[in-house]
């Protein structure tokens, strides 16, 4: 959780419209914790996927029950689709999962203790029936989709942020703004998976929802502008974009093709005129073995135009390589675009990383002490000391790719060797990666909100705290146990709320993480749905590991599906 401290600035912003922006800057923030990030599934992709569930060969009844059971989840908790807009295809579509999901077999494997596969298999044999039927509504449902569901978001979202503070109480304000909080996630998630990505979604936040000199004298600040004209940008017509890459490596630029369709390959660069930057100016020098490809794409924003340019690209590089390139040619990972009078260099567009959670030199000291001692403790068989030390070797394999195939399979690859080992069949494979996940990654869900919420009060609300005796309490040093000791205290409860008036986001999901740390069976319950959307989480990537590895396709955008959202 983070909040965006220029917001306290801008004071002609309501309640609804601090909450929008601060929302607006955790969905797509690069360093947000996953629990506040945008959603890997909305109801558009959500209903693609199950659909096309149906027409894989190597997706068997459990892996059809699953989606079903996150579409069921999905779909309903999606407040925009009581639109008439999608109906009745939604509300039949609903119900036919509300069946499945409350059928006796799958609740009685749901229960705790029960393997997920359990559920998951009951839930594709019990769907399997009406299969015809979700088909049906299901097309129906993605096509209206298609149509309204990012012009209904934002309508709904432009006339609930301009309605006017009317001193309401936090408690009778908090059912609007968690429905504003719905509406965005489901939009910009949607936004995402049509190609927008968190770069340019930022983007817009910083530079025309809430630039950096909003409400200064030098610039006069209107929010119902500023969201004008950000919602212009999301929903525009596409426009020609001219793009460069360099290729670097080939053995002999003079004789590549000068063009393959509409791709131009030229060793001479663009002229990007005087007005470039000196980082644009070095990136178009040319160079032994650099080539130029240069397209023209139709695209609503840069970033987007640079990712449908690299595929294309890709895609005849892949070809080249083949049979005519023998050396190993590389596409950069920037790229240039044309602007009036001068260009200028973007990096292309990658999924959101995890936040920063590098080693010290300190604890990769440790780190590598521990795992000598393991695997010099004689506890361990040969075969494991070598899928430990593959591990590592498939981890940095991926991590040095810039292809998205390569990561996702040298990773998943990786934490297979760990968890499940190189004798289980195939048919067990993603099972067992999620059986061995499940507990481990449920085990950081407690720990990971309390640091995320210490981080904020300290260094974001500034906030200070006194015990009984009226010791300031040093928040920054105190352990994780303590800390959750703390939050019992309902004085300090009180005060931590109290500090967070101005911040109505943080108010709001404040309110929630102290409910579940206060009483055991809403952290009973909190955990046991972080767990069943992690292991959702963890199949789909399975899924996605065989498609590029059966098919050479994906179940879902590569952006979203890195965004291992409250479910990792």
């Amino acid at each position: 959780m983070r909040t965006d401290r220029r917001i306290s600035t801008v004071h002609t912003l309501t309640v609804r419209q601090r909450f929008f922006c601060d929302c607006w800057f955790n969905l797509v923030h690069e360093a947000s914790l996953d629990a506040f990030r945008v959603r890997a599934m909305n109801p558009l992709n959500i209903t693609r996927e199950l659909l096309r569930m149906f027409d894989v060969e190597h997706a068997k009844e459990p892996d059809i029950g699953r989606v079903a059971l996150e579409a069921y989840e999905v779909l309903n908790a999606a407040a925009l689709l009581q639109d008439a807009a999608f109906q009745p295809a939604a509300s039949q579509l609903i119900a036919l999962l509300k069946d499945v999901a409350d059928s006796k077999p799958v609740k009685a494997a749901s229960e705790e203790g029960a393997k997920s596969t359990d559920a998951a298999r009951h839930a594709g044999t019990q769907l399997m029936k009406d299969r015809f039927l979700v088909d049906a509504f299901g097309r129906e449902l993605i096509h209206a989709l298609e149509q309204h569901f990012v012009p209904k978001s934002i309508a709904w979202l432009s006339a609930e942020l301009m309605t006017p503070d009317a001193n309401e109480a936090f408690d009778a304000l908090e059912p609007q703004l968690q429905k504003i909080e719905n509406f965005l996630s489901a939009l910009l998630s949607t936004l995402v998976n049509q190609g927008w990505s968190f770069a340019s979604l930022f983007k817009l936040y910083r530079d025309m929802l809430l630039p950096a000199d909003a409400g200064t004298a030098g610039r006069p600040y209107a929010f119902h502008e500023a969201l004008r004209g950000v919602f212009s940008r999301l929903t525009g017509a596409p426009r020609p974009y001219r793009i460069t890459f360099q290729i670097n490596g080939a053995s002999n630029p003079t004789n590549f093709p000068q063009t393959v369709g509409d791709i131009a390959f030229s060793t001479a660069p663009p002229n990007v005129g005087a007005n470039s930057s000196g980082y644009v100016q070095r990136y178009a020098r040319p160079f032994g073995g650099r080539l130029f490809a240069t397209m023209t794409v139709d695209a609503p924003d840069g970033r987007i135009a640079g990712s449908i340019a690299s595929d294309h690209i890709a895609g005849v590089l892949d070809v080249v390589r083949y049979d005519y390139e023998r050396k190993n040619v590389h596409l950069a990972d920037r790229f240039l675009v044309e602007k009036t009078g001068k260009h200028i260099l973007l990096p292309l567009p990658g999924s959101v990383p995890n936040p920063d959670s590098s080693l010290s030199a300190q604890q990769l000291e440790v780190f590598m002490r521990r795992l000598q001692e393991l695997v010099a403790s004689g506890t361990l068989a040969s075969e494991t000391k070598d899928r430990i030390y593959s591990a590592f070797r498939l981890y940095r394999t991926g991590a040095d790719s810039s292809n998205f195939e390569n990561k996702l399979v040298n990773w998943w690859t990786a934490v297979e060797y760990l968890v499940k080992g190189s004798s289980s069949g195939s048919d067990g494979i993603g099972n067992g990666v999620e059986q061995s996940l499940g507990p481990t990654v449920t085990l950081s869900y407690l720990p990971k909100h309390l640091l995320a919420l210490r981080d904020i009060l300290v260094n974001e609300l500034k906030i200070e705290l006194a015990d009984a005796a009226g010791t300031p309490v040093e928040l920054k040093s105190i352990k994780l146990a303590e800390f959750h000791a703390l939050l019992q205290d309902p004085a300090h409860r009180l005060a931590i709320e109290t500090a967070c008036d101005d911040a109505p986001f943080v108010r709001l999901h404040l309110r929630r993480l102290l409910a579940v740390f206060t009483d055991n069976s809403k952290l009973r319950s909190a955990l046991s749905n972080h767990e069943r959307r992690m292991r959702w989480h963890v199949q789909r990537i399975y899924r996605a590991r065989c498609d590029i590895v059966h098919s050479g396709q994906r179940m879902v955008g590569a952006t979203l599906l890195w965004r291992i959202s409250s479910s990792i």
